[in-house]
């Protein structure tokens, strides 16, 4: 038998090598707290040097993170470009126009759709209020996940060890004085977002804005992106606000209709 070369034997050791990064990745995507060296060996079969040694680059690339306070590995948040990149490249913002359309009809406000980037909400697309005076942001703007609706509602689908990560990097700066500040009351609203379902923004970014919002289901992992209604609060009142939820959670549950965001959008988050 003849002897490999070099140049057969390394095309196929770099494709073992993605393969059991993905592995990894895929693992550490549907572990909401983390996964240790000691569990992904168990989990993928692999040798604990060969772990490690993934881990390390994969961490150095930026792709995992590691939390000072456990000795474990997670998602970082720049996979979230990736689906940002998906969402532009593959024209998901076309399959989502009908969901954003149908919710400004129904209530004459105007509807956002944003993404995570790093610790703010990026809004990517809107559809302006029907009435003569609306609301709205630019494209591109952005602001602190826990002031806004959309936020929220993505904040609510991440880990809790995420979630400790956001008050320590960001401190929970207020933007109006009904803005939460504190570890008490952000715990406080992740929980009531986990259990309604959705989110609503009190004033909290702006005086005299209010919004109401959900994150898009997908089938694994946390979700990526998000819609609000938003309008003025003399107009658009908390009571409002909670009648219109309902709706707003069946229209974006609706089954095998183009805004279920596709796992691969999850998986580049």
């Amino acid at each position: 038998m003849a002897a490999l070369s070099i140049e057969s034997i390394q095309p196929y050791n770099g494709v073992k090598t993605v393969e059991k990064s993905l592995r990894i990745l895929e693992l550490l995507l549907v572990a909401e707290e983390g996964l240790s060296i000691g569990q992904l060996v168990a989990r993928t079969g692999m040798h604990r040097a060969s772990v490690h040694r993934l881990l390390t680059t994969l961490h150095a690339l930026g792709w995992v993170e590691r939390p000072a306070s456990r000795p474990v590995f997670r998602i970082s948040l720049r996979l979230y470009a990736l689906a940002h990149v998906f969402v532009q490249n593959y024209s998901l913002l076309d399959r989502l126009q009908p969901l954003l359309s149908e919710l400004s009809r129904r209530t004459r406000e105007t509807v956002h759709l944003g993404m995570l980037d790093g610790w703010e909400v990026l809004h990517i697309n809107r559809v302006e209020s029907l009435e003569r005076v609306g609301v709205s942001s630019h494209i591109g703007s952005r602001g602190w996940a826990h002031t806004s609706s959309m936020g929220k509602a993505l904040l609510a689908g991440q880990s809790d060890a995420f979630l400790q990560a956001y008050i320590d990097e960001t401190g929970l700066p207020g933007m109006t004085e009904r803005s939460i500040t504190t570890p008490e009351a952000f715990w406080a609203e992740i929980a009531t977002v986990r259990r309604q379902g959705f989110s609503i923004d009190n004033e909290e970014d702006a005086i005299g804005v209010r919004c109401l919002g959900t994150a898009l289901p997908v089938a694994h992992g946390p979700a990526v992106l998000a819609v609000s209604i938003t309008g003025p609060s003399p107009r658009f009142t908390l009571q409002r606000a909670y009648e219109f939820a309902p709706t707003l959670l069946e229209l974006v549950r609706v089954r095998d209709v183009p805004w279920e965001i596709p796992v691969e959008v999850g998986t580049a988050s």
